[in-house]
């Protein structure tokens, strides 16, 4: 399980949802107290085994997601219907993507040799190792928008990497050096915020941005080993999990508790 592709990710502000894989349909719930929708928005095309979620401040909304086969598809929300290799189909196939929203939307993704791919959205093309290339192919990904917006990667090294998107370079260990090895990433948009992550032992990491230190099971320890990872931006700030069995759990960042299958039992 620790090998798959993220099949969670949250919004806040206005959207205030979550979405969720499973058995390769996207379901969508408005938190805190909403109902899971099945085939949100429309019934997907393939069996999806990832996705993100890209909003252009004021204009459009995306969702993108990944099949097996690494074909990509997005949909605009809300009243868009699925769309195959949108904005353009990438040169390489695809097995992660991370989108970051805000004014200068892009998509990111890793292909199958760990190279880094970028397109801007809704009307750009795929570059390689943009915006520049990793000291290490990476492994996993996260995209942070807002004022001063990041990429965060793990390198087939071990290390955390990190470059700012607006004309930055890459910088090891940035902001701190993790105190062990990770394997899952989640960033809140900055230019404060959250970065989260899953250790190699399924444990839960956060760091305070830009200048906080690591803290092992903040804000509380998760009730199980935790496998996927995503927190909400601009509003809501619940931090999303699933642990043993694909059970999600949520806490209200900073002083919440756990709550198993909240905001409603997926179906």
């Amino acid at each position: 399980m620790a090998d798959e592709a993220h099949k969670l990710h949250a919004e806040g502000g206005a959207a205030n949802r979550l979405m969720a894989l499973r058995g390769g349909r996207l379901f969508e719930i408005k938190v805190p107290d909403g109902a899971w929708t099945r085939d949100w928005p429309e019934p997907a095309p393939a069996h999806f085994t990832a996705l993100t979620f890209t909003e252009q401040t004021n204009e459009y909304t995306f969702v993108s997601a990944l099949t097996e086969d690494g074909t990509l598809y997005a949909i605009g929300v809300p009243g868009g219907g699925w769309a195959k290799d949108w904005p353009t189909k990438p040169p390489k196939q695809l097995y992660r993507i991370a989108g970051k929203s805000g004014v200068d939307p892009y998509l990111f993704g890793l292909d199958v040799e760990n190279t880094l791919w970028a397109t801007q959205l809704p009307v750009g093309g795929w570059v390689p190792d943009f915006p520049q290339r990793p000291p290490s192919p990476l492994v996993d990904i996260a995209a942070q928008g807002g004022s001063d917006p990041h990429l965060f990667g793990i390198g087939q090294d071990g290390n955390l990497y990190a470059i700012g998107l607006d004309g930055g370079g890459w910088v090891r260990d940035y902001p701190k050096p993790p105190p062990v090895p990770l394997q899952r990433l989640a960033v809140q948009d900055g230019p404060t915020g959250m970065l989260l992550a899953i250790d190699v032992n399924n444990s839960l990491w956060a760091l305070g941005l830009p200048d906080g230190v690591w803290v092992q099971n903040w804000p509380k320890a998760p009730p199980s080993a935790i496998f996927d990872i995503t927190v909400q931006s601009g509003g809501g700030n619940y931090l999303f999990v699933t642990g043993e069995t694909e059970t999600i759990y949520a806490i209200q960042l900073p002083f919440g508790k756990w709550q198993k299958d909240f905001p409603a039992p997926l179906p």
